[in-house]
């Protein structure tokens, strides 16, 4: 269910994050309001809301609200403000709570005055503004939303689960950190990666740049397969590069699980 929303601050371990516009600026500059914003709007319309939420989802679909000020999205239907606050809390194996310069559904973070963590940025190549931190992720987290509205209605066997990823044979969510040298390549995989519906598993490795530092010059090799390699540049000593090892499985909606290891390359 939504809840209205103008600003937001919340605190975690060693980190007050505080996700509001800057001053002057149009306050749906946010990065949370890219929960609506940007990306593929279809979807947050009507249609997406009704077909997956609202119609024929049991008593807790029903009390959805359609009605909300979304401007200048169009749908004027889903906005969940505060929603990547709770994201940002996830545990699906992509961000860490304690780390928020890292990026997850919810959004990241960059450190500012005073140990405050206020809206980074995450250009894309139709985008560059805040609300992308969060908007970027949305065919994910839509698709996670119309599987926990299945989940209200029918069996176990009837709907689909996320996989669970395993790096480097290290199955759960935490990250994995390696140490290495700059000229090198680093191997990583997913094998014994698995679903629990049997559905197939595809692959895609990426680093994350924005999160990392100076990770430009780094390349994925193979990045659509269970197992891949990272070429690390001769001249990336200090570097830290994260690696995100996406994993989707093949039901209806396809959901994806995550894991990221952080490439520490040493002098």
């Amino acid at each position: 269910m939504e809840l209205h929303h103008c600003s937001f601050q919340w605190e975690i371990i060693l980190a007050p994050l505080l996700s509001i516009p800057p001053d002057g600026a149009d306050r749906r500059e946010a990065a949370y309001r890219g929960m609506y914003l940007g990306g593929n709007e279809s979807l947050t319309s009507l249609d997406w809301v009704n077909t997956h939420v609202k119609i024929g989802h049991g008593p807790l679909g029903a009390l959805y609200p359609l009605k909300t000020w979304t401007a200048p999205n169009p749908h004027g239907v889903l906005k969940e403000g505060d929603t990547p606050s709770w994201f940002y809390f996830l545990p699906n194996g992509l961000g860490d709570p304690e780390h928020p310069e890292w990026g997850s559904w919810g959004g990241r973070f960059r450190r500012a005055a005073g140990g405050l963590y206020r809206d980074a940025l995450d250009p894309t190549v139709s985008a560059s503004d805040t609300r992308v931190t969060v908007s970027r992720w949305r065919p994910a987290y839509q698709n996670d939303f119309q599987a926990r509205m299945d989940w209200c209605l029918k069996s176990y066997r009837e709907v689909n689960h996320p996989p669970a990823a395993v790096l480097d044979g290290k199955p759960g969510r935490n990250v994995v950190r390696i140490q290495t040298r700059p000229g090198t390549n680093v191997s990583c995989r997913a094998t014994g990666s698995s679903d629990p519906d049997h559905d197939r598993l595809s692959y895609r490795w990426w680093i994350y740049r924005e999160a990392g530092k100076r990770s430009e010059q780094a390349v994925i090799e193979h990045p659509e397969r269970e197992r891949t390699s990272v070429r690390v540049p001769r001249g990336a000593a200090g570097s830290e590069i994260h690696v995100i090892l996406e994993i989707t499985d093949s039901g209806t909606p396809p959901l994806s699980s995550y894991r990221r290891a952080i490439i520490d390359v040493q002098p």
